[in-house]
C-alpha cells in the first residue's frame, strides 16, 4: 500500500476477521474504503465480476 499507482476497489474474504483486519490496514494508510464481498465462500466471484478489477491477489496461510 506504499504505491501511488495502486488502487484496492474491493476486498473478499470468508473470514470476517481477515476482512476487518484488511479493512484497518487500508484505512491506515489513508486509502479509501473498499467494497467488501464476502458471506459465504464463493462471494470472490461478484468481486471478480466488476469491470474495474484488473489484478487480483491471492492470499493463502500456510497451515
Amino acid at each position: 500500500m506504499q504505491r501511488a499507482d495502486v488502487e484496492i476497489p474491493a476486498i473478499s474474504d470468508s473470514d470476517p476477521l481477515m476482512i476487518n483486519a484488511a479493512l484497518k490496514m487500508i484505512g491506515t494508510a489513508g486509502w479509501q474504503k473498499p467494497e467488501v464481498y464476502t458471506g459465504d465462500k464463493f462471494a470472490y466471484r461478484d468481486m471478480l465480476a466488476r469491470n474495474d478489477i484488473q489484478s487480483v491477489i491471492i492470499s493463502t496461510p500456510w497451515l
